[in-house]
């Protein structure tokens, strides 16, 4: 990949002469990205081995959609189309984004024109999990909600499912039960199913652990796409990781 020459002046500043690294997104690389890039493929689990910055969190569930389907066209799987989230979840603005995202009312107006999706319950503890239900039993059933949900459309034809890792946009801070990805893991694995964790609003490092997967042990999968969002962070820059 070509590589893009530092200016000779600061266009800020131009009497400055401090050296500025342009890159021109696709065709250029600089150091400074290919360093950022080695350090997260470093920090990241086992099986993670690459990385793709994008401009926001928009364009980084775009191209998360857009890598898992061609990953099964590649690997001769064709009918692999079928995308499954969460009923209440949000994974952004864009058409294919706000498709995937289960917030109805974000959705509404624009049903006609969003791509299809299907959505299952979330793992909301506080509304969700029965009085006389253990976390673990809580757990199971959401997985194998997803699993019925996964059989009803037919196994051959499920690209991924969609979750984020801790639900903060449409339920204030809200993490998973214990097992509940494991659970979700097995169910992915059972039947060749992509996972994508959205890490959503919460930025790296907040959960105890840079990537917040790495809790649950979920990310063990070179074909699985990470979908940081906002900070790398702090709202500058989104980056996609295979």
């Amino acid at each position: 990949m070509p590589r893009a020459q530092p200016s000779t002046r600061n266009r800020g500043d131009p009497a400055s002469g401090r050296a500025v690294a342009l890159r021109a997104h696709v065709v250029f690389t600089t150091e400074p990205a290919e360093a950022l890039a080695d350090f997260l493929v470093d920090a990241a689990p086992q099986g993670l081995g690459h990385v793709y910055f994008v401009s926001g969190g928009s364009e980084a569930m775009e191209a998360a959609l857009k890598l898992a389907r061609q990953y099964f066209v590649e690997n001769g799987q064709p009918a692999r189309r079928h995308f499954i989230a969460r009923r209440q979840s949000y994974h952004d603005n864009t058409l294919g984004a706000l498709a995937i995202g289960g917030n109805a009312w974000r959705r509404e107006p624009f049903l006609l024109i969003l791509i299809e999706a299907h959505h299952v319950s979330p793992c909301f503890a506080y509304r969700e999990q029965r009085a006389d239900e253990s976390e673990s039993a809580f757990a199971q059933r959401l997985a194998d909600e997803l699993e019925a949900k996964i059989l009803e459309l037919g196994a051959e034809s499920v690209a991924a499912f969609v979750a984020e890792t801790v639900v903060s946009a449409t339920a204030s801070t809200v993490p998973p039960v214990r097992e509940y990805f494991r659970k979700i893991r097995a169910v992915c694995d059972k039947y060749g199913a992509l996972l994508i964790p959205r890490r959503s609003d919460v930025r790296m490092g907040r959960t105890g652990h840079l990537f917040a997967c790495e809790e649950d042990g979920i990310a063990r999968h070179s074909r699985d796409r990470q979908k940081p969002r906002r900070g790398l962070s702090g709202h500058r820059r989104d980056a996609g990781f295979g």
